[in-house]
């Protein structure tokens, strides 16, 4: 679920990430329980004034809303009061409505504090999906300390209303009276509206829900433990609504937080309620069959980090909070079948240089990719697409954090990550008076005989084939059949595909997109041949001299219009904004002529940067004669053979 272009801050909203993970990177924790996520059917389309006379458009408001937030400077309020009383009122009735404790079935996207980042909030819902393309459990934490706590609840309001059973907000300790009078959200009502309108929002918050069990194994809540919780029937009777109390239970479960230094229960920093340890964590799991405690309330550097061996994880979503934190911002994601991941991939400004040049190979990438991605990344020949593959793969140190599967591929590389590249071809064993049936056998063949069998089918490889008799393409296909043969989760594959002939790269491509759609693997293919792949990706990302010229991937394929988010036109070519400019209806470009204007425009900015630097390619300085050119004038044969 990745972002396009930066965020209002410096950060960049990181994606999904599963709360627990074995040595694959995955982990089923347990089976659907029966929850109050439904089918994303509307129950209201409006909303009714305070007085009971006049009908608001619930739709239309979601729309002005979402305006507001593509603007440059924090606009008037996007809604009027009576609108926001009429907002309110319906949602508070939602709220005491639904129980104080929810219970939820997945798919739920679990996001963590917001705090008035409006346009975040925004980027979070296009990485993710507007709702209801997707499900939502907010975890509090909606106002203060950002400019725009007003557009930022409003719009989460205006969802709750139109999607009750589909999105869903706790409390956190800032929906509070007391808190949003100190950090921010009573004087930005104040400023921009009125008293009035600030006591009817406390009036609403007053009513949230407080916790949430996701499929029965996972609890959420926006701050953590309370010694006071002795069964999960003492937050289904907090009695709504109500005030946060200075002590007790209410305010631990808005309050509290992990510790690494404590076994048990300690003070807390914050000077309320407890700090809690790793024998609380482990206890409460045990007496109520959980797997994880996912909480908010605590900004963390990378957007989300694990406690406790991955029993606990706190999810930040305020990328650059405040201004003042470097953090990303982190959303959770639990899938349909209980399978939760992170990233399959995850680099933020990438630089690498080799040793021998003091020019970067790669300069400012970022990539983020979701698990069952298929990547196709574009660029001219020298832009970084195979340096780039080497490094997710493990095979060049580098000083920058790069993330497979949430771990580090130098210090902890993980399982499932198969990096193909063409100069395996090259190495003279390849070439060797060896059958393929050794080649095959000696990663493993005789244990992956179904898969084996598969591959030889698919790719018309012939056993008994001697490896130093067959063509350049018959090698390849060899080499595909033994990458391929162990299930992988990420494979990489650098101009693989030059070799095969038509028939075999088509077949191959359908049986990478069905182990992509069927197994959820993520794919990073580098090519230059763009026949045949217009269906084949799912995003697309543009190299450009080192660098990738958007922090995110494109989502392929494109359908452009003048609503089109701007980060996404700005890294299109100059000539197809143009098109979509006067055009009045949708366009989606074609994969190779998109391409093409890319390594169009990326030659002219590399001529000009050449330029800049007194470089210029190909014609040999008059009058200078190089060493190399005396030695073999002397052996030109053509020369010799036309005197």
């Amino acid at each position: 679920m990745p972002l396009a272009g930066k965020s209002s801050g410096a950060g960049v909203m990181r994606s999904h990430l599963a709360p627990t993970s074995d040595a694959s990177g995955e982990r089923i924790i347990g089976s659907p329980a029966p929850g109050v996520l439904a089918s994303a059917s509307p129950i209201s389309t409006s909303v009714t004034s305070s007085d009971g006379v006049k009908m608001f458009d619930i739709d239309e408001m979601i729309s002005r809303l979402i305006e507001a937030g593509y603007t440059s400077k924090i606009p008037k309020p996007a809604l009027k009061v009576p609108e926001i009383m009429a907002i309110c009122q319906a949602a508070r009735e939602i709220f005491l409505s639904q129980p104080t404790l929810i219970e939820l079935s997945p798919p739920v996207k679990i996001v963590g504090d917001t705090h008035g980042q409006y346009q975040d909030l925004l980027r979070l819902f296009e990485m993710c999906g507007f709702p209801p393309a997707a499900n939502y459990l907010f975890l509090g934490d909606y106002v203060d300390r950002g400019k725009q706590s007003l557009e930022t609840i409003l719009l989460l309001l205006c969802y709750k209303i139109k999607y009750p059973e589909n999105f869903f907000l706790l409390r956190g300790n800032h929906e509070c009276a007391n808190v949003t009078r100190v950090y921010g959200f009573y004087d930005e009502c104040k400023r921009r509206l009125n008293i009035k309108v600030w006591k009817t929002f406390i009036d609403v918050f007053n009513t949230l829900p407080i916790a949430a069990i996701v499929a029965s194994k996972i609890f959420c809540v926006h701050g953590g433990l309370s010694p006071s919780l002795s069964s999960m029937n003492d937050i289904r009777r907090i009695e709504r609504p109500t005030g946060v109390p200075d002590y007790g239970l209410l305010n631990d479960l808005l309050w509290s937080d992990p510790s690494d230094m404590a076994l048990d229960w300690e003070d807390n920093e914050r000077g309320v309620s407890y700090c809690f340890g790793k024998a609380v964590i482990q206890q409460f799991l045990a007496q109520y069959d959980f797997d994880l405690i996912c909480r908010a309330h605590m900004v963390v550097e990378d957007g989300y980090e694990f406690w406790n061996e991955r029993t606990l994880v706190t999810v930040f979503s305020a990328p650059n909070y405040c201004g003042e934190f470097d953090n990303f911002g982190a959303v959770m994601s639990v899938s349909e079948d209980l399978l939760s991941s992170l990233p399959a991939v995850e680099v933020h400004n990438l630089h690498y240089h080799f040793a021998s040049s003091t020019s970067s190979a790669l300069e400012g990438c970022d990539l983020v990719l979701e698990r069952g991605a298929r990547c196709l990344l574009i660029g001219a020949n020298g832009a970084g697409k195979s340096t780039l593959l080497r490094l997710l793969a493990g095979k060049r140190l580098c000083e920058a954090n790069i993330l497979v599967f949430g771990q580090d591929v130098f210090h902890s590389p993980p399982c499932g990550v198969t990096f193909l590249g063409t100069e395996w071809a090259m190495n003279p064993v390849v070439r060797s008076d060896i059958t393929v049936s050794d080649f095959l056998d000696s990663v493993g063949g005789f244990r992956f005989s179904e898969r084996r069998d598969m591959l030889l089918d698919l790719l018309d490889v012939d056993l008994s084939w001697k490896m130093h008799m067959i063509s350049d393409g018959e090698r390849r296909r060899v080499q595909l059949c033994m990458g391929l043969m162990a299930p992988w989760d990420l494979l990489l594959l650098d101009e693989v595909t030059v070799d095969l002939d038509v028939q075999v790269r088509c077949d191959l491509l359908d049986f990478l997109r069905k182990e992509s759609e069927m197994r959820g693997a993520t794919i990073v293919y580098a090519t230059h041949i763009f026949d045949g792949i217009h269906d084949f990706p799912t995003h697309i990302v543009h190299l450009q001299m080192g660098r990738t010229t958007s922090p995110l991937p494109l989502p392929w394929p494109l359908h452009l219009d003048a609503s089109t988010h701007p980060d996404i036109l700005a890294n299109l070519p100059k000539s197809m904004k143009e098109t979509i400019q006067s055009s009045s209806s949708t366009y989606s470009p074609a994969l190779l002529p998109l391409a093409l204007a890319w390594l169009r425009e990326d030659r002219v900015l590399r001529e000009q940067y050449e330029q800049s630097r007194g470089v210029k390619r190909g014609r040999i300085v008059s009058g200078e004669t190089k060493d190399a050119k005396k030695f073999f004038s002397q052996y030109d044969y053509y020369s010799n053979y036309t005197r």
